[in-house]
């Protein structure tokens, strides 16, 4: 049972390898992408905390 239980932890880390394997392979245009929507993503966010230091500012003043 002990043999059959450290399996899995094989599989598991020859399909990370293969999941790498493929990222690696992909053209440059995702990373890109990816750079793309995590920018836009982190300006969604700090626009959205721009707004509510801009709100509590207001509630604090008042």
């Amino acid at each position: 049972n002990s043999s059959s239980n450290s399996k899995p932890t094989n599989d598991d880390d020859d399909e990370e390898s293969i999941a790498l394997a493929i990222k690696l392979s992909l053209n440059q245009t995702t990373q890109e992408e990816n750079d793309f929507l995590l920018a836009k993503a982190l300006q969604e966010s700090e626009q959205e905390e721009a707004r509510a230091r801009r709100s509590t500012g207001i509630t604090t003043k008042g």
